[in-house]
């Protein structure tokens, strides 16, 4: 007894030390903690001031921005008038409104001549003066000064508080002329200020360099403007453009923490300030938070120490009492356990035995029966004499019977053709397994599935065969989806084919109508010229000069219009004169040409400069029509040029090489460069200098039949630069295509259907391995991949010359790719899904869907071949869906195929397929670093790859690593 009072009494010491020292770290703690809270709070608000100084700044900076570009617009327009010899007021008027309508930041915009008087605003004004203004007084003596800031003050013409910004007006001999004012009205400011929560006691000041209080907010009546902090005069002293630094504001008392900010590099401060009452209420808040739950805790942490300390000394009261009580009945436990323990010993190892083997029992049944019952697919099992033994939820579905009612019938009742049925059964006695086997099941409602069956013995462990395991793949969405894209195709084959016969005939229509019409045109002009020659000739001794005048301008008009009447029909001739393309000697084209051009013109003192030996490929004729086109304008537009030049040359432009005309004529002016290859548009006036507006035009249409480029370059009284280029020589067929805005039209909507049916194919391709999650994204991965890989293999010196005759390869091969796994369709769901490795059964299960795409894409492949060529999209897309899987070594399926034996879209998507395989996550691994999968593949050269396309891969590897990242981020 005694030893037990000593035991709990050293008990009761160390509970009370340790109780003390759990409440001495929970202190420490709290205390810790709610020092770091208040640091936080403290940078917290801190950056958030500094965010704030940050926009208002930027917002201020940007208006001041404004406003000096409004000057600087009013201040030219100023100098202007005044170079040119006065001030027109309504016109000066008119602009200062139409600058301030547009910059409604600043209140007013006026100027002032050399002795401050306000003569023009943006508005109506009271006349006044203000030379006394210190900031006009800074202009007035100071020629250099910028933008020049006021104080704020009571403007005389608005009648409020504003700061005045302002820029001096010089004379032409740069003496003294005046400002122009634009005034901001503190409200302004005190409104932008007023949207920024600083909280209730938070403070935003804007100051000028001499630290005058522009605005406030919020704006306490009376204050004395100049007066600031100690600390905020040192740090605008100092230069500094930011600081943050916490003090009590000299106007209200207040304790804040300011973030200071200069406006750019204008004499502007600007302090935002937050209350410190304000943002660490949410501090004082925690601690007394904290503090109650420091006390409540050591309340509680007593009152569980005096109730433990009552607890142990019940307790032992209480052993006391049972241990002379125990040892007495442990005595007769202990015989009558002794006799029991050898019985019990071995009756709990048989029951465990027992218990153990029901558990795998049950375990085994219940995984069998949820993966029977999770497919998605009809499963049944069959009995040797051909009666159903078993079937899941879905076979329930599909028959519209219960599994009641299936167990123990004939399995072919089911089936709108029992005797197929039945022939398929015995097939797979015969063969041991049938695929792709095509049935149909009929509902007990009369409406039927179409169904793809696969099934395969199953047998014990003896060998002997139990029946026959089947699974149905319901394709009545799959034959769905194909029957839509076979209308589909055929729908927009028949679409295209009226739309390009119904353009034909509008532009067999329009060529005959302009030529009908130029030519009914020619008739009357013909009489018309020679109506006005013989008026011409019988004025021509009078003295009437005005109809002298007359009959010229009448011979010049239809000198014009039969121009206009050549040009429209060159035009009409340009869209369809077949090209004949050859080697043209442009060097001497335009010495022949400028030759002809300046007979006429001995008079003038023009240089022609041509450069040598430029040649290039194109049609001749219509070469020499561009020429005569350009140098023309050259000569026509330096006529009234002193030491006029005309230049033809070669240069280099944007990494091409381009000819140019070049002239230091008149010009024109850039901003109307968008019209100036469109007919009859002249830059020009008519009497200025003649021409029917459309040589240019004609110009365009010449080089964009020969798929060229033609663009031009100028600056309004310095000249004109005409640059154009033409593609390397290329077959005459391909240029003789006709130009005409109809065969736009046609390129666009087989565009738009090729789109259009891709996205289809995509969207099949999903369907197809709708098992997958992530099928979409790998789609669209081995696309990307395929198109590049491709790509990359047409510039090589192997594959340069079979690829660059099949100028639409690398797209066709893109998008034919989506279809790589369509097979996949017949797979089951849970082989798709499994996680682990396959066994042999089951790999040879999967091989399977390279067969049934090559069924799927094979379907009239001999007319898609013949039709659209061994490189169409759709053969594509069949070669690689089959052939994928091939090894260059010939260890592949379905067929072995060795080598160059694979078609090289199966080469290539064999390569990327494998490469986003490696790097993706699947059920049975996880994702591959980059350089652990490249490592993988390069291994494979020369066994499982084509080492051309290993090496192609090799040099491009960083874009494929790109694409990876970036679809993992």
């Amino acid at each position: 007894m005694r030893e037990e009072t000593s035991k709990f009494s050293d008990l009761i010491r160390r509970l009370a030390n340790g109780i003390l020292v759990i409440n001495l770290l929970i202190y420490a703690c709290a205390a810790f903690y709610l020092y770091r809270s208040r640091n936080d709070h403290q940078k917290e608000n801190t950056v958030a001031v500094q965010n704030l100084a940050s926009v208002i700044e930027d917002s201020i900076a940007g208006t001041i921005e404004k406003i000096n570009l409004s000057l600087f617009s009013v201040k030219d327009e100023v100098e202007d008038q005044l170079a040119a010899g006065g001030i027109d007021r309504a016109l000066l008027n008119r602009s200062i409104a139409k600058i301030h309508s547009r910059i409604p930041q600043f209140a007013e915009l006026y100027v002032t001549n050399a002795a401050g008087d306000v003569l023009y605003a943006s508005t109506v004004f009271n006349r006044a003066n203000l030379a006394d203004r210190d900031y006009f007084a800074e202009l007035r003596d100071n020629p250099k000064a910028g933008l020049v800031f006021g104080s704020p003050l009571v403007g005389r013409l608005s009648g409020v508080w504003v700061l005045n910004m302002a820029r001096r007006l010089n004379n032409r001999d740069g003496s003294f002329a005046g400002i122009v004012v634009a005034p901001i009205t503190v409200e302004h400011f005190q409104q932008a200020f007023s949207h920024v929560d600083v909280g209730k006691s938070g403070a935003i000041a804007l100051r000028n360099g001499a630290l005058e209080l522009i605005a406030r907010h919020p704006d306490i009546k009376g204050m004395n403007r100049k007066k600031v902090s100690g600390t905020l005069r040192e740090l605008v002293v100092s230069g500094r453009k930011e600081a943050t630094y916490q003090t009590r504001t000299p106007v209200d008392n207040i304790e804040r923490l300011y973030a200071f900010h200069k406006i750019g590099d204008y004499p502007l401060y600007l302090n935002v300030g937050k209350a410190t009452s304000e943002y660490m209420a949410g501090w004082r808040k925690e601690s007394a938070i904290v503090s109650a739950f420091l006390l409540l805790f050591s309340l509680g942490t007593f009152i569980y120490s005096r109730a433990l300390m009552l607890r142990w000394r019940s307790e032992i009261k209480a052993k006391e009492d049972l241990r002379g009580a125990n040892e007495e009945l442990e005595n007769r436990v202990q015989e009558r356990t002794a006799a029991l323990s050898v019985a019990n010993g071995q009756l709990a190892t048989d029951l465990a035995e027992i218990r153990r083997i029901e558990a795998e029992v049950r375990a085994i049944s219940r995984y069998t029966r949820s993966l029977i019952e999770a497919s998605i697919d009809p499963l049944v099992t069959i009995g040797p004499d051909g009666r159903i033994t078993d079937v899941n939820a879905a076979t329930e579905k599909i028959t519209g019977h219960p599994r009641a009612e299936l167990i123990n019938t004939d399995f072919s009742d089911y089936f709108t053709n029992p005797e197929l049925a039945r022939a398929g059964y015995r097939q797979v006695f015969r063969d041991g397994q049938v695929r792709d086997y095509p049935l149909e099941i009929r509902h007990r409602g009369g409406h039927t599935t179409p169904v793809l069956y696969n099934a395969s013995l199953f047998q014990d462990e003896n060998g002997t065969t139990i029946g026959i395991f089947a699974a149905a793949r319901d394709i009545t969405e799959r034959q769905r989806l194909e029957e839509n894209l076979r209308a589909l195709n055929e729908e927009l084959d028949q679409r295209v084919a009226l739309r390009t016969a119904e353009l034909e005939r509008v532009n067999r229509e329009l060529e005959s109508f302009c030529y009908s019409i130029s030519h009914e045109l020619k008739a009357p002009l013909a009489r018309l010229e020679g109506l006005s020659e013989a008026l011409t000739e019988s004025v021509a001794e009078t003295d009437f000069d005005e109809s002298r005048r007359l009959a010229e301008r009448i011979s010049v008009a239809s000198r014009c219009l039969r121009s206009v009447i050549d040009n429209l029909l060159l035009i009409t001739r340009l869209s369809h004169v077949p090209l004949h393309i050859e080697s043209v000697d442009l060097s001497e084209l335009a010495r022949r040409i400028m030759a002809k051009l300046l007979d006429g013109e001995k008079e003038r003192s023009l240089l022609v400069t041509i450069a040598p030996g430029i040649v290039a490929a194109g049609d001749r004729s219509l070469l020499t029509i561009l020429l005569e086109q350009l140098l023309g304008n050259a000569v026509k537009y330096t006529v009234h040029t002193p030491d006029a030049k005309v230049e033809f040359g070669e240069t280099w432009h944007s990494g091409d090489k381009a000819c140019f005309v070049r002239d230091n004529g008149v010009g024109f002016n850039m901003a109307f460069a968008g019209k100036l290859f469109q007919p009859f548009c002249r830059l020009h006036q008519e009497d200025e200098f003649e021409g029917s507006g459309i040589g240019l035009s004609v110009a365009q249409r010449i080089i964009e039949r020969q798929n060229g480029r033609i663009w031009a370059e100028a600056k309004e009284g310095e000249g004109a630069t005409f640059y154009f280029n033409l593609p390397p020589p290329a077959s005459e067929a391909f240029f003789n295509e006709p130009d005409t805005s109809f065969e736009r039209i046609i390129d666009e909507k087989t565009a738009e259907i090729r789109a259009t049916g891709l996205t289809a194919i995509e969207t099949l391709a999903i369907l197809a391995d709708n098992n997958d999650k992530t099928a979409g994204e790998h789609l669209s991965r081995v696309r990307y991949y395929a198109g590049m890989l491709a790509q990359r293999l047409s510039q090589t010196p192997k594959f340069q010359a079979y690829l660059s005759s099949k100028p639409n390869y690398a797209e066709d091969l893109s998008s034919a790719s989506l279809l790589h796994d369509i097979g996949k369709i017949a797979i089951p769901r849970h082989l798709l899904t499994k996680p682990g490795r396959y066994t042999p059964e089951e790999f040879e299960q999967m091989k399977i869907h390279t067969l049934v795409a090559g069924d799927i894409l094979g379907r009239g492949n001999s007319s898609i071949v013949t039709r659209f060529g061994r490189d169409s999209y759709l053969a594509l897309a069949r070669d690689i869906a089959f052939y994928h899987h091939e090894r260059w070594d010939g260890s592949g399926y379905p067929k072995g195929l060795k080598g160059e034996e694979i078609p090289l879209s199966a080469r290539i998507v064999a390569l990327v397929d494998t490469y986003d395989a490696l790097r993706s996550e699947r059920p049975y691994k996880s994702a591959w670093p980059h350089e652990k999968a490249v490592a993988a593949i390069a291994g494979e050269r020369n066994s499982h790859f084509d080492p051309d396309v290993v090496d192609a891969f090799l040099e491009i590897q960083d874009e494929f690593k790109r694409i990876a990242d970036m679809d993992e981020a």
